[in-house]
């Protein structure tokens, strides 16, 4: 009776030990990880680009485009220093990313084209402006070209006539689409599969009339309403004196205040546009154009704000630089290591026959070529996943790598679920590891979203893109009417296309 009595504690004890001797129940031996959220992000700081100067620099044709509207009629003093501060971008691509083929600066209007041309060794055309615009052309225009710079003050139109698919005058719905024509062309000279498209938002004193494009009674027109409104978001002093109607009813005034502008860039290539947006804000200074974050910080002709990458959406590629376990000793089970070497592997040492699990923290920094950089806000939103190299490794990598999930908001530094895999040769030599990549996936349809969503992103691009526009240019005639619902039609218009960025790669290899 003892003897069974003893064989029965001893059972009782075994079964113990194997229920809580290493601190977790047999049955509940999941670690507590939150993988990476599928659902897409927004990267809330800007993105470090730096140049480098182009080992095979291809021919190129260029071309620079002002919108010569009645609109832009106040913006006459500020053309100058805008034309001499493209051309000295475009001097600094020569060479370096480009070799000049063709060039041509010209102005737009609906009424008159392509017009007041000028090539490369010749002085700008002065600036004419008047009538309506037809930016949705301009745009197109840029099929044919592998840079267009194209300069304007917005998507409305003056007047209701229209041309293409813009029939009842230009708007920001047929913008959008002739953007998104213009990223989706071939073009005769082919491509296409990288364009790029790029906004930089300007700033000048606008002295001159002003079309608000509403149906306003003048006698009802509060002008000081519009100068309180003004004034007390910019602090200058602003003035909207004679307001009165155009031929098709719609209430105009003279205004000299500050006033936003748009510089459009569209590139073949989506590092020849990063190269010229670099060369733009190198050379701003340079060209007497300050760069400011204020509207109200405005006292010389021209003033810069930081570049918008809309398409197709950039992150700086990643070195990997040191990996450590999780200080968090639930986030283990059974005896395990990894560590990382060379740069780009991670060899794992695993027990034979014995289950074991654990997160790592793997560490990088964003890479740069040590050359000058320049900052872009991300207009495109991301999801981050790691993909096998290949298909045939998918299955096996996944006996590997459970999980990753991104630390702190930052696609520089993740947290990795490891497993040793039950059969170590799934691993393969570390001569030859197997690979995965850390990637990123555009997603524009959240883009859009955000952009739709007054209270999404607000100190990111997307707040940005909101402070410049209006929907009431008759109270806000600083901003710029339909900039906002342009840039939401077009993300909409590309929603379904597929990018994707590899940032990083990752090894991953048996150690014994």
């Amino acid at each position: 009776m003892i003897w069974e009595t003893k064989r029965i504690l001893g059972i009782l004890l075994f079964v113990c030990c194997l229920i809580s001797c290493d601190g977790r129940s047999q049955k509940d031996t999941s670690i507590p990880f939150e993988p990476e959220p599928t659902e897409p992000s927004f990267i809330p700081a800007t993105v470090p680009y730096c140049w480098e100067k182009s080992l095979g620099a291809e021919d190129a044709r260029v071309q620079i485009l002002l919108d010569a509207s009645g609109s832009m009629v106040g913006f006459r003093k500020a053309m100058p220093r805008l034309s001499d501060w493209l051309r000295k971008g475009v001097s600094q691509l020569i060479g370096n990313s480009i070799h000049l083929s063709h060039f041509r600066q010209a102005q737009f209007t609906q009424e008159r084209g392509i017009h007041n041309l000028t090539h490369w060794n010749q002085p700008p055309a002065p600036f004419q402006p008047g009538g309506n615009t037809n930016l949705h052309d301009a745009i197109r225009e840029s099929i044919e070209y592998d840079l267009s710079m194209i300069v304007t003050d917005g998507v409305g139109a003056t007047g209701s006539g229209g041309s293409r698919d813009c029939p009842g005058g230009v708007d920001a719905s047929c913008v959008a689409r002739a953007l998104r024509d213009a990223i989706h062309a071939e073009g005769s000279r082919g491509g296409g599969s990288e364009r790029g498209l790029w906004i930089i938002p300007l700033a000048a004193v606008y002295d001159g009339k002003f079309y608000t494009e509403e149906m306003l009674d003048p006698a009802q027109f509060g002008s000081s309403k519009t100068i309180d409104h003004v004034e007390s978001e910019v602090g200058i002093e602003v003035r909207v004196i004679n307001p009165s109607t155009d031929n098709t009813g719609r209430l105009t005034f003279n205004y000299r205040g500050p006033r936003y502008l748009l510089l459009i860039i569209l590139s073949r290539e989506a590092d020849l546009g990063r190269n010229a947006v670099y060369a733009l804000m190198n050379n701003a200074t340079f060209s007497g154009i300050d760069t400011k974050r204020n509207l109200g910080d405005l006292r010389s002709d021209l003033l810069t704000f930081m570049p918008i990458e809309v398409y197709p959406g950039f992150l700086s590629p990643v070195s990997w630089q040191d990996m450590r376990r999780a200080d968090n000793p639930d986030m283990f089970i059974g005896t395990m290591d990894a560590k990382l070497s060379g740069g780009n592997t991670i060899k794992m040492d695993c027990l034979p026959d014995e289950r074991a699990e654990g997160v790592f923290e793997l560490s990088g920094k964003v890479q740069s070529t040590g050359g000058a950089c320049i900052d872009l806000h991300m207009l495109p939103a991301f999801s981050f996943e790691m993909r096998p190299e290949s298909s045939a490794q998918q299955e096996k990598l996944a006996q590997v790598l459970r999980n990753v999930r991104r630390a702190d908001n930052s696609y520089n530094n993740i947290n990795l679920h490891l497993s040793c895999p039950a059969d170590s040769l799934v691993l393969g030599l570390c001569s030859s590891p197997s690979k995965e990549r850390w990637t990123a996936s555009m997603n524009y349809a959240a883009a859009a979203d955000c952009l739709d969503d007054s209270s999404c992103q607000e100190e990111s691009s997307h707040g940005l893109v909101r402070r410049l526009s209006t929907t009431r240019p008759s109270l806000e005639p600083h901003r710029i009417y339909g900039f906002e619902a342009l840039l939401e039609g077009f993300l909409r218009s590309v929603s379904e296309d597929e990018r994707r960025l590899v940032l990083a790669e990752l090894g991953f290899c048996q150690q014994n």
